[in-house]
């Protein structure tokens, strides 16, 4: 009887073991967040190759928060560009669409 509990909870510390690896490597941030985290999670990503340069996600928020951006609490890569949520200078939270090439901010609304 005792054998197969044993199976049972080596299973299933095995699988929260895979999970958490799983979230480790998620590309998307939902916390309060500065750009020494994002630069943590660029680094364990490694240099990707491609046929245009992409911004990292730490230079994304340095080139933000030099236009009066802060607060920022979420950042995720959709395709060829950064979602990101994050203050304004007035204090409202925005959802900006960044260009991961050239960190232009492309389309910006209000956050609800």
């Amino acid at each position: 009887m005792r054998f197969p509990k044993l199976i049972a909870s080596a299973l299933v510390a095995g699988s929260l073991a895979v999970g958490g690896v799983a979230l480790a490597r998620s590309d998307s941030f939902s916390r309060d967040s500065d750009a020494t985290q994002f630069a943590a999670c660029d680094e364990a990503k490694g240099d990707e190759t491609s046929e245009t340069k992409r911004l990292k996600m730490s230079e994304i928020i340095k080139l933000l928060s030099a236009q009066g951006y802060s607060d920022f609490r979420e950042i995720e890569r959709e395709g060829r560009n950064y979602e990101v949520e994050a203050r304004d200078s007035e204090g409202r939270w925005m959802e900006l669409y960044v260009d991961a090439s050239s960190g232009d901010v492309i389309k910006m609304e209000e956050d609800d």
